[in-house]
Protein backbone atom coordinates (compact mmCIF):
# COMPACT_ATOMS: atom_id res chain seq x y z
CA UNK A 1 0.00 0.00 0.00
CA UNK A 2 2.57 1.99 1.14
CA UNK A 3 4.20 1.96 -2.72
CA UNK A 4 0.90 2.47 -4.40
CA UNK A 5 0.76 6.08 -2.67
CA UNK A 6 4.38 6.82 -3.33
CA UNK A 7 3.89 6.17 -6.80
CA UNK A 8 0.33 8.19 -6.87
CA UNK A 9 2.29 11.21 -5.68
CA UNK A 10 4.51 10.92 -8.26
CA UNK A 11 1.88 10.46 -11.18
CA UNK A 12 -0.12 13.19 -9.34
CA UNK A 13 3.19 15.62 -9.74
CA UNK A 14 3.24 14.90 -13.00
CA UNK A 15 -0.62 16.35 -13.54
CA UNK A 16 -1.14 20.10 -14.31
CA UNK A 17 -3.50 21.99 -11.83
CA UNK A 18 -5.82 22.47 -15.34
CA UNK A 19 -6.14 18.67 -15.83
CA UNK A 20 -6.12 17.35 -12.31
CA UNK A 21 -9.87 19.66 -11.88
CA UNK A 22 -10.85 18.08 -15.58
CA UNK A 23 -10.33 14.80 -14.29
CA UNK A 24 -12.41 15.09 -11.17
CA UNK A 25 -14.98 16.77 -13.10
CA UNK A 26 -14.99 13.53 -15.48
CA UNK A 27 -14.63 11.27 -12.63
CA UNK A 28 -17.36 12.83 -10.28
CA UNK A 29 -19.54 12.64 -13.53
CA UNK A 30 -19.06 8.75 -13.57
CA UNK A 31 -19.60 8.04 -10.03
CA UNK A 32 -22.81 9.75 -9.94
CA UNK A 33 -24.01 7.08 -12.12
CA UNK A 34 -23.13 4.07 -10.35
CA UNK A 35 -24.86 2.28 -8.46
CA UNK A 36 -23.57 -0.70 -6.75
CA UNK A 37 -20.77 -0.12 -3.77
CA UNK A 38 -18.49 -2.77 -5.26
CA UNK A 39 -18.26 -0.71 -8.68
CA UNK A 40 -18.12 2.98 -6.10
CA UNK A 41 -15.42 1.42 -3.98
CA UNK A 42 -13.41 0.31 -7.10
CA UNK A 43 -13.98 3.97 -8.84
CA UNK A 44 -12.40 5.42 -5.79
CA UNK A 45 -9.59 2.96 -5.93
CA UNK A 46 -8.71 3.94 -9.35
CA UNK A 47 -9.32 7.87 -8.24
CA UNK A 48 -6.71 7.34 -5.13
CA UNK A 49 -3.86 5.31 -6.99
CA UNK A 50 -4.15 8.28 -9.87
CA UNK A 51 -4.57 11.23 -7.68
CA UNK A 52 -2.41 10.05 -4.65
CA UNK A 53 -5.06 11.76 -2.31
CA UNK A 54 -6.21 10.02 0.92
CA UNK A 55 -9.85 8.08 0.30
CA UNK A 56 -12.03 10.01 2.39
CA UNK A 57 -10.57 12.79 0.24
CA UNK A 58 -11.15 11.45 -2.37
CA UNK A 59 -15.09 10.49 -1.69
CA UNK A 60 -15.45 14.12 -0.94
CA UNK A 61 -14.26 15.07 -4.22
CA UNK A 62 -16.58 12.53 -6.19
CA UNK A 63 -19.41 13.26 -4.29
CA UNK A 64 -18.85 16.54 -4.73
CA UNK A 65 -19.38 17.70 -0.95
CA UNK A 66 -15.70 19.26 -1.46
CA UNK A 67 -13.75 21.40 -4.38
CA UNK A 68 -10.34 20.40 -5.68
CA UNK A 69 -7.42 23.28 -4.23
CA UNK A 70 -4.01 22.92 -3.95
CA UNK A 71 -2.20 23.19 -1.31
CA UNK A 72 -0.43 26.79 -0.97
CA UNK A 73 3.48 26.39 -0.14
CA UNK A 74 5.10 28.90 2.35
CA UNK A 75 5.22 31.73 -0.06
CA UNK A 76 7.88 33.89 -1.07
CA UNK A 77 10.30 35.59 2.10
CA UNK A 78 12.13 37.88 0.36
CA UNK A 79 9.78 40.87 -1.31
CA UNK A 80 10.17 41.83 -5.48
CA UNK A 81 12.11 45.41 -3.62
CA UNK A 82 14.77 43.40 -1.92
CA UNK A 83 15.35 41.13 -4.86
CA UNK A 84 15.44 44.22 -7.22
CA UNK A 85 17.88 46.03 -5.00
CA UNK A 86 20.67 42.77 -4.75
CA UNK A 87 20.39 42.38 -8.31
CA UNK A 88 21.48 46.07 -7.77
CA UNK A 89 24.14 44.95 -5.35
CA UNK A 90 25.42 41.88 -7.50
CA UNK A 91 25.79 44.16 -10.14
CA UNK A 92 27.64 47.21 -8.10
CA UNK A 93 29.99 44.52 -6.85
CA UNK A 94 31.43 43.11 -10.01
CA UNK A 95 28.67 40.45 -10.65
CA UNK A 96 30.31 38.32 -7.73
CA UNK A 97 29.69 34.69 -7.14
CA UNK A 98 26.83 34.59 -4.42
CA UNK A 99 28.88 32.24 -2.32
CA UNK A 100 31.33 35.06 -2.37
CA UNK A 101 28.74 38.12 -2.28
CA UNK A 102 27.36 36.54 0.83
CA UNK A 103 30.59 36.93 2.39
CA UNK A 104 31.35 40.40 1.94
CA UNK A 105 27.37 41.62 2.07
CA UNK A 106 27.42 43.77 4.78
CA UNK A 107 30.71 46.11 3.51
CA UNK A 108 29.26 46.05 -0.22
CA UNK A 109 25.96 47.22 1.43
CA UNK A 110 27.47 49.76 2.95
CA UNK A 111 29.18 51.32 -0.18
CA UNK A 112 26.39 51.16 -2.02
CA UNK A 113 24.37 53.42 1.14
CA UNK A 114 26.98 56.34 -0.07
CA UNK A 115 26.23 56.10 -3.85
CA UNK A 116 22.34 55.90 -3.79
CA UNK A 117 19.27 55.55 -1.15
CA UNK A 118 19.08 52.18 -0.43
CA UNK A 119 15.91 51.29 2.01
CA UNK A 120 16.17 49.82 5.07
CA UNK A 121 13.52 46.95 5.48
CA UNK A 122 14.86 45.82 1.62
CA UNK A 123 18.49 46.23 2.99
CA UNK A 124 17.97 44.22 6.10
CA UNK A 125 16.62 41.47 3.83
CA UNK A 126 18.88 41.41 1.25
CA UNK A 127 21.63 41.06 4.27
CA UNK A 128 19.66 37.45 5.48
CA UNK A 129 19.57 36.34 2.40
CA UNK A 130 21.85 32.92 1.83
CA UNK A 131 24.16 31.83 -1.05
CA UNK A 132 21.12 29.54 -1.97
CA UNK A 133 18.62 31.93 -2.20
CA UNK A 134 20.93 34.31 -4.27
CA UNK A 135 21.04 32.09 -6.65
CA UNK A 136 17.90 30.96 -7.38
CA UNK A 137 17.56 34.88 -7.55
CA UNK A 138 20.09 34.81 -10.28
CA UNK A 139 18.81 31.81 -12.54
CA UNK A 140 17.06 34.56 -14.59
CA UNK A 141 19.97 37.07 -14.76
CA UNK A 142 22.97 34.59 -16.12
CA UNK A 143 26.39 36.11 -15.76
CA UNK A 144 28.55 36.00 -19.33
CA UNK A 145 31.71 34.65 -18.26
CA UNK A 146 34.66 35.32 -20.82
CA UNK A 147 36.32 32.15 -22.43
CA UNK A 148 38.61 30.60 -21.43
CA UNK A 149 42.07 30.66 -24.02
CA UNK A 150 45.40 28.09 -24.50
CA UNK A 151 48.52 29.42 -24.73
CA UNK A 152 51.59 27.13 -25.77
CA UNK A 153 54.70 27.15 -23.48
CA UNK A 154 58.15 27.45 -24.87
CA UNK A 155 61.95 26.41 -24.06
CA UNK A 156 64.90 27.30 -23.91
CA UNK A 157 68.92 26.44 -23.01
CA UNK A 158 68.29 27.33 -19.59
CA UNK A 159 65.41 25.30 -19.08
CA UNK A 160 67.33 21.87 -18.29
CA UNK A 161 68.91 23.84 -14.90
CA UNK A 162 65.21 24.59 -13.67
CA UNK A 163 63.22 21.77 -11.75
CA UNK A 164 60.63 20.09 -13.76
CA UNK A 165 57.48 19.50 -10.71
CA UNK A 166 53.74 19.81 -10.76
CA UNK A 167 52.79 23.04 -9.55
CA UNK A 168 50.48 21.12 -6.79
CA UNK A 169 53.18 18.34 -5.22
CA UNK A 170 52.93 20.12 -2.22
CA UNK A 171 50.40 21.64 -0.21
CA UNK A 172 51.49 25.58 0.47
CA UNK A 173 52.75 25.21 4.29
CA UNK A 174 53.26 29.63 4.92
CA UNK A 175 52.75 32.56 2.55
CA UNK A 176 54.96 33.52 0.03
CA UNK A 177 55.04 30.07 -2.36
CA UNK A 178 53.89 32.12 -6.05
CA UNK A 179 52.86 31.09 -9.14
CA UNK A 180 53.63 33.25 -12.48
CA UNK A 181 52.16 33.13 -15.34
CA UNK A 182 51.56 35.60 -18.50
CA UNK A 183 48.33 36.78 -20.62
CA UNK A 184 48.49 38.37 -24.09
CA UNK A 185 46.46 41.18 -24.24
CA UNK A 186 46.75 41.05 -28.23
CA UNK A 187 42.90 41.16 -29.57
CA UNK A 188 43.75 37.72 -31.18
CA UNK A 189 46.43 38.52 -33.39
CA UNK A 190 50.05 37.73 -31.65
CA UNK A 191 51.61 39.84 -34.61
CA UNK A 192 53.57 43.08 -33.72
CA UNK A 193 54.27 44.48 -30.19
CA UNK A 194 51.76 44.52 -27.39
CA UNK A 195 51.09 44.53 -23.62
CA UNK A 196 51.23 41.74 -21.58
CA UNK A 197 49.42 41.17 -18.58
CA UNK A 198 51.54 39.57 -15.50
CA UNK A 199 49.80 37.77 -12.53
CA UNK A 200 51.51 36.75 -9.63
CA UNK A 201 49.06 34.57 -7.03
CA UNK A 202 50.33 33.18 -3.62
CA UNK A 203 49.21 29.70 -3.12
CA UNK A 204 48.08 29.91 -0.05
CA UNK A 205 46.50 33.18 0.33
CA UNK A 206 45.25 33.49 -3.45
CA UNK A 207 46.98 37.07 -3.06
CA UNK A 208 47.10 38.50 -6.65
CA UNK A 209 49.38 41.21 -8.58
CA UNK A 210 48.86 41.94 -11.58
CA UNK A 211 50.99 44.07 -13.79
CA UNK A 212 51.47 45.68 -17.62
CA UNK A 213 54.54 44.14 -19.81
CA UNK A 214 55.73 45.41 -22.59
CA UNK A 215 56.38 42.49 -25.47
CA UNK A 216 57.78 40.04 -21.99
CA UNK A 217 61.12 40.68 -22.66
CA UNK A 218 63.39 39.55 -19.92
CA UNK A 219 64.48 42.50 -18.54
CA UNK A 220 60.74 44.05 -18.15
CA UNK A 221 59.44 40.69 -17.06
CA UNK A 222 62.03 40.82 -14.03
CA UNK A 223 61.55 44.53 -13.55
CA UNK A 224 57.51 43.56 -13.15
CA UNK A 225 58.55 40.90 -10.38
CA UNK A 226 60.18 43.07 -8.67
CA UNK A 227 57.57 45.51 -8.58
CA UNK A 228 54.90 43.06 -7.57
CA UNK A 229 57.46 42.21 -4.85
CA UNK A 230 57.17 44.84 -3.38
CA UNK A 231 52.92 45.20 -3.05
CA UNK A 232 53.19 41.37 -1.17
CA UNK A 233 52.83 42.13 2.67
CA UNK A 234 55.00 38.98 3.14
CA UNK A 235 58.24 37.49 1.86
CA UNK A 236 58.81 35.64 -1.25
CA UNK A 237 60.09 32.27 -0.70
CA UNK A 238 59.56 30.37 -4.08
CA UNK A 239 58.45 31.30 -7.68
CA UNK A 240 56.83 28.59 -10.22
CA UNK A 241 55.91 29.33 -13.71
CA UNK A 242 55.84 27.50 -17.08
CA UNK A 243 58.70 26.82 -19.36
CA UNK A 244 58.10 30.26 -21.29
CA UNK A 245 61.30 32.21 -22.49
CA UNK A 246 59.86 35.44 -20.15
CA UNK A 247 60.58 33.52 -17.07
CA UNK A 248 63.31 30.85 -18.43
CA UNK A 249 65.92 33.08 -18.73
CA UNK A 250 69.51 34.73 -16.84
CA UNK A 251 67.17 38.23 -16.08
CA UNK A 252 64.24 36.47 -14.25
CA UNK A 253 66.89 33.53 -12.80
CA UNK A 254 68.91 35.92 -11.51
CA UNK A 255 66.58 37.81 -10.19
CA UNK A 256 65.40 34.70 -7.66
CA UNK A 257 68.68 33.40 -6.99
CA UNK A 258 70.92 36.45 -6.49
CA UNK A 259 69.52 37.44 -2.77
CA UNK A 260 70.55 37.00 0.54
CA UNK A 261 67.72 34.31 0.41
CA UNK A 262 67.30 32.65 -2.94
CA UNK A 263 63.97 32.01 -4.18
CA UNK A 264 63.16 28.20 -5.04
CA UNK A 265 62.44 28.10 -8.85
CA UNK A 266 60.86 25.59 -10.31
CA UNK A 267 58.53 25.14 -13.62
CA UNK A 268 55.79 23.23 -14.93
CA UNK A 269 56.01 19.74 -17.06
CA UNK A 270 55.15 20.51 -20.50
CA UNK A 271 51.60 20.03 -21.79
CA UNK A 272 50.44 19.89 -18.16
CA UNK A 273 48.60 23.29 -17.27
CA UNK A 274 46.99 22.18 -14.27
CA UNK A 275 50.82 21.92 -12.79
CA UNK A 276 50.50 25.91 -12.85
CA UNK A 277 46.84 25.98 -11.75
CA UNK A 278 46.30 28.70 -9.03
CA UNK A 279 47.87 31.33 -11.45
CA UNK A 280 45.62 30.07 -14.42
CA UNK A 281 42.63 30.57 -12.99
CA UNK A 282 43.68 34.22 -12.04
CA UNK A 283 44.16 34.64 -16.31
CA UNK A 284 40.41 34.82 -16.46
CA UNK A 285 39.09 35.94 -13.20
CA UNK A 286 41.24 38.94 -12.83
CA UNK A 287 42.84 39.96 -16.00
CA UNK A 288 39.94 38.65 -18.91
CA UNK A 289 37.66 40.11 -16.09
CA UNK A 290 38.91 43.44 -16.80
CA UNK A 291 40.60 43.73 -19.56
CA UNK A 292 38.77 41.10 -21.70
CA UNK A 293 40.07 39.88 -25.04
CA UNK A 294 41.16 43.49 -26.92
CA UNK A 295 44.49 44.58 -28.04
CA UNK A 296 46.67 47.24 -25.98
CA UNK A 297 49.60 47.98 -27.93
CA UNK A 298 50.55 51.75 -27.61
CA UNK A 299 53.83 51.75 -25.36
CA UNK A 300 52.63 55.38 -24.64
CA UNK A 301 49.76 54.13 -22.67
CA UNK A 302 52.59 52.40 -20.06
CA UNK A 303 51.98 54.99 -17.09
CA UNK A 304 48.67 54.58 -17.74
CA UNK A 305 48.47 50.73 -17.68
CA UNK A 306 50.68 50.59 -14.55
CA UNK A 307 47.96 52.52 -12.52
CA UNK A 308 45.04 50.21 -13.72
CA UNK A 309 46.83 47.42 -13.02
CA UNK A 310 47.56 48.84 -10.01
CA UNK A 311 43.93 49.31 -8.98
CA UNK A 312 42.64 46.50 -10.13
CA UNK A 313 45.22 44.34 -8.05
CA UNK A 314 44.40 46.21 -4.66
CA UNK A 315 40.54 45.63 -5.80
CA UNK A 316 41.02 41.78 -5.67
CA UNK A 317 43.28 41.45 -2.60
CA UNK A 318 41.26 44.05 -0.69
CA UNK A 319 37.55 43.73 -1.45
CA UNK A 320 37.14 40.19 -3.53
CA UNK A 321 36.23 37.22 -1.59
CA UNK A 322 37.70 33.88 -2.97
CA UNK A 323 38.33 30.40 -2.15
CA UNK A 324 40.76 27.73 -1.65
CA UNK A 325 40.37 23.54 -2.77
CA UNK A 326 41.61 21.96 0.19
CA UNK A 327 40.68 18.35 -0.82
CA UNK A 328 40.46 16.72 -3.82
CA UNK A 329 38.87 13.05 -3.98
CA UNK A 330 38.71 10.27 -6.72
CA UNK A 331 34.59 9.18 -6.21
CA UNK A 332 34.62 5.82 -5.44
CA UNK A 333 31.87 5.07 -8.68
CA UNK A 334 34.63 7.09 -10.80
CA UNK A 335 32.58 9.34 -11.96
CA UNK A 336 34.63 12.57 -11.15
CA UNK A 337 35.92 14.04 -8.46
CA UNK A 338 34.99 14.87 -4.75
CA UNK A 339 36.15 18.43 -3.85
CA UNK A 340 35.77 20.46 -0.41
CA UNK A 341 36.55 24.56 -0.34
CA UNK A 342 37.32 26.54 2.46
CA UNK A 343 35.17 29.38 3.84
CA UNK A 344 35.22 31.87 1.40
CA UNK A 345 37.36 35.25 2.32
CA UNK A 346 39.66 38.26 0.58
CA UNK A 347 43.23 37.51 0.43
CA UNK A 348 44.30 40.57 2.71
CA UNK A 349 41.33 38.14 5.45
CA UNK A 350 43.89 35.18 4.64
CA UNK A 351 46.96 37.33 5.04
CA UNK A 352 46.16 38.60 8.18
CA UNK A 353 45.21 35.29 9.65
CA UNK A 354 49.09 33.71 8.85
CA UNK A 355 51.51 34.40 10.95
CA UNK A 356 54.06 35.62 8.32
CA UNK A 357 52.47 38.79 7.02
CA UNK A 358 54.00 42.02 8.40
CA UNK A 359 51.35 43.89 11.13
CA UNK A 360 52.29 47.16 9.84
CA UNK A 361 51.49 46.34 6.06
CA UNK A 362 48.53 44.34 7.23
CA UNK A 363 47.48 47.72 9.36
CA UNK A 364 48.05 50.01 6.87
CA UNK A 365 46.26 47.51 3.93
CA UNK A 366 43.14 47.32 6.35
CA UNK A 367 43.09 50.68 7.00
CA UNK A 368 42.85 51.47 3.55
CA UNK A 369 40.29 49.18 3.06
CA UNK A 370 38.08 51.01 5.98
CA UNK A 371 38.56 54.25 4.00
CA UNK A 372 37.78 52.97 0.14
CA UNK A 373 34.38 53.04 -1.46
CA UNK A 374 34.57 49.46 -3.35
CA UNK A 375 32.17 50.18 -5.64
CA UNK A 376 33.46 53.51 -6.62
CA UNK A 377 36.62 51.75 -6.74
CA UNK A 378 35.52 49.35 -9.40
CA UNK A 379 33.71 51.72 -11.78
CA UNK A 380 37.60 53.95 -11.59
CA UNK A 381 38.69 50.84 -12.76
CA UNK A 382 35.90 50.23 -15.61
CA UNK A 383 37.02 54.17 -16.74
CA UNK A 384 40.46 53.90 -17.06
CA UNK A 385 40.08 51.11 -18.98
CA UNK A 386 37.76 52.80 -20.93
CA UNK A 387 40.22 55.68 -21.01
CA UNK A 388 43.30 53.65 -22.39
CA UNK A 389 40.91 52.25 -25.42
CA UNK A 390 40.38 56.00 -26.16
CA UNK A 391 44.10 57.25 -26.12
CA UNK A 392 44.56 54.48 -28.18
CA UNK A 393 41.89 54.95 -30.79
CA UNK A 394 43.11 58.56 -30.60
CA UNK A 395 46.94 58.38 -30.76
CA UNK A 396 46.10 55.73 -34.12
CA UNK A 397 43.84 58.45 -35.99
CA UNK A 398 47.02 60.64 -35.69
CA UNK A 399 49.44 58.11 -37.10
CA UNK A 400 46.50 57.56 -39.97
CA UNK A 401 46.53 61.95 -40.54
CA UNK A 402 50.30 61.85 -40.31
CA UNK A 403 50.67 63.97 -37.11
CA UNK A 404 53.54 63.03 -34.91
CA UNK A 405 52.32 61.50 -32.23
CA UNK A 406 53.04 63.12 -28.72
CA UNK A 407 52.96 60.99 -25.40
CA UNK A 408 51.21 62.83 -22.89
CA UNK A 409 53.37 60.73 -20.18
CA UNK A 410 57.40 60.72 -19.53
CA UNK A 411 58.01 57.09 -20.97
CA UNK A 412 60.61 54.84 -18.56
CA UNK A 413 63.93 54.51 -19.27
CA UNK A 414 63.70 50.96 -19.81
CA UNK A 415 61.58 51.71 -22.67
CA UNK A 416 63.38 54.20 -24.32
CA UNK A 417 64.88 52.75 -27.94
CA UNK A 418 68.46 54.19 -29.25
CA UNK A 419 68.43 55.26 -32.26
CA UNK A 420 72.54 54.90 -32.26
CA UNK A 421 72.38 51.93 -31.92
CA UNK A 422 69.63 50.79 -34.14
CA UNK A 423 68.54 53.54 -36.76
CA UNK A 424 65.69 51.84 -37.75
CA UNK A 425 63.87 51.98 -34.72
CA UNK A 426 61.18 54.27 -33.59
CA UNK A 427 62.89 56.81 -31.16
CA UNK A 428 60.54 57.78 -28.97
CA UNK A 429 60.26 61.60 -26.97
CA UNK A 430 59.14 62.00 -23.39
CA UNK A 431 57.07 64.62 -22.98
CA UNK A 432 56.57 66.37 -19.39
CA UNK A 433 52.82 65.06 -18.40
CA UNK A 434 50.33 67.14 -19.06
CA UNK A 435 45.99 67.73 -18.27
CA UNK A 436 45.71 69.46 -21.90
CA UNK A 437 43.89 67.28 -24.17
CA UNK A 438 46.31 66.89 -27.02
CA UNK A 439 44.90 63.38 -28.20
CA UNK A 440 41.77 64.79 -28.83
CA UNK A 441 40.84 62.36 -25.25
CA UNK A 442 39.20 64.13 -22.37
CA UNK A 443 41.47 62.79 -19.19
CA UNK A 444 40.13 61.37 -15.88
CA UNK A 445 40.91 64.55 -13.78
CA UNK A 446 39.53 66.87 -16.44
CA UNK A 447 36.30 65.62 -16.34
CA UNK A 448 33.30 67.36 -14.07
CA UNK A 449 32.54 64.84 -11.03
CA UNK A 450 30.52 66.38 -7.89
CA UNK A 451 33.03 66.88 -4.70
CA UNK A 452 32.24 64.17 -2.08
CA UNK A 453 33.59 62.77 0.65
CA UNK A 454 34.44 59.72 -0.34
CA UNK A 455 36.84 58.62 -3.13
CA UNK A 456 39.16 56.58 -4.51
CA UNK A 457 42.56 56.13 -3.32
CA UNK A 458 45.23 57.78 -5.98
CA UNK A 459 48.39 55.52 -6.50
Amino acid sequence: MQDTVVESASMRNEMSRKATMEYVGAKRRAYSELKSKKAKSAAIDDFCQVTGADRKYAIRLLTGSRRYREHAGRGKTYTPDAEALFLRLWRASGRMTPQYLATVAARQMAALRELEHVGEEEAAQVLRMSASTMERILRGCPREAPRRRNRRSGANALASGVPCVPGEALPPAAPGDMQIDTVALCGGDMGGNFFWGLTVTDRLTQWTELRGVWNRGAAATKDALADAEAAFPFPLTALHSDSGMEFINAHVLGYARDRARPLAFTRSRPGNKNDNARVEQKNASVVREYFGYGRIDRLELKRDMDALCAKISLYNNLFRPCKRIVSKTKRPDAHGFSKRYDKPATPLDRAAASACADPAAVRRLAALRERTNPIRLLEDIRRRHALILRKQDALARREAQGEPARVPCPVPPEYRLDRARDSATLHIIAQPPSSSDSLGVQHLKDRPRPRKTYGVFSI
